[in-house]
């Protein structure tokens, strides 16, 4: 019984002292996970900006991705495999369970996704330099702008997200037409703002531009008729007075034409250099 009665002592002497912490059982038990970035902590500085608009580039055309693209055009042939591929569309092949074709519409929206976080919490940072923030800014909606122009030329009518939402959360799709309005007032709004710079040095190159911007507007009027969009745009990229034709169209896409007067945004991919 003396037995008992100590067991019993030391079991409420043991539940008196947890529970007169201050939390009791939740006490120590919401912490940062340490073996990722937490979204709570993460949006604090001018390197996470930075490193979550790099995030955005990276969902930009692969090498398979302009072998095929290229490959559905009069600048490029794609040969007939077993695999499915781009080539499908050429053949009038195309079904549902192609991989190709579904890879390219889920990175275009992985890149979509990746910007909309930015634009959501990039006002959250506290410090840096301004500066840089609203470039950055303005980078990660030139991109979005550039996605939506590959998916609207490519699939037509597709859904318009422009804010993070739950991986459950279902979108109908939006006309073409509403979506090329979405990317002109956007490409508009970068523009206007002067927040992207003419150009880059260091490890800066091949970052958007002021006229990376101006281009990709005209290029999606032109996709989508809009002619006096085109005229006006083009115009406004001469009108910078920095871009002219390579003297060498070979080495244009070689090591020696990297960041030349003709290039306005390109992506390195291996040896081959894709341009806007």
């Amino acid at each position: 019984m003396r037995k008992f009665n100590i067991t019993k002592s030391v079991l409420f002497i043991a539940i008196a002292f947890f529970f007169s912490c201050e939390d009791g059982l939740d006490s120590g038990l919401d912490l940062e996970p340490t073996g990722a970035v937490s979204e709570t902590v993460y949006w604090s500085t001018e390197r996470d900006a930075r490193l979550a608009v790099n995030a955005v580039y990276n969902e930009l055309d692969n090498t398979q991705s302009v072998i095929e693209l290229d490959g559905i055009t009069d600048i490029g042939f794609r040969s007939a495999s077993n695999v499915p591929t781009f080539n499908d569309v050429r053949l009038g092949e195309i079904d549902p369970s192609n991989g190709t074709i579904t890879g390219i519409w889920n990175r275009y929206y992985r890149g979509i996704r990746k910007a909309n976080d930015v634009l959501a919490n990039i006002d959250r940072i506290e410090g840096g330099d301004q500066e840089v923030l609203d470039r950055l800014e303005a980078e990660a909606r030139f991109l979005r702008a550039f996605y939506y122009t590959q998916l609207s030329s490519l699939w037509c009518n597709v859904p318009l997200i422009t804010e993070p939402i739950d991986v459950n959360d279902q979108r109908p799709t939006t006309s073409r037409e509403e979506i090329v309005d979405f990317i002109i007032d956007e490409l508009d709004m970068i523009i206007n703002s002067n927040a992207l710079p003419l150009s880059y040095t260091g490890d800066n190159l091949g970052r958007a531009t002021h006229g990376a911007a101006l281009t990709l507007k005209a290029r999606a009027a032109l996709r989508n008729d809009r002619f006096e969009v085109v005229r006006d745009a083009t115009q406004a990229v001469m009108d910078l007075g920095i871009y002219s034709l390579y003297p060498d169209y070979e080495e244009l896409f070689q090591v020696e034409g990297q960041n030349s007067q003709e290039v306005i945004f390109d992506l390195a991919v291996c040896s081959r250099r894709r341009h806007l």
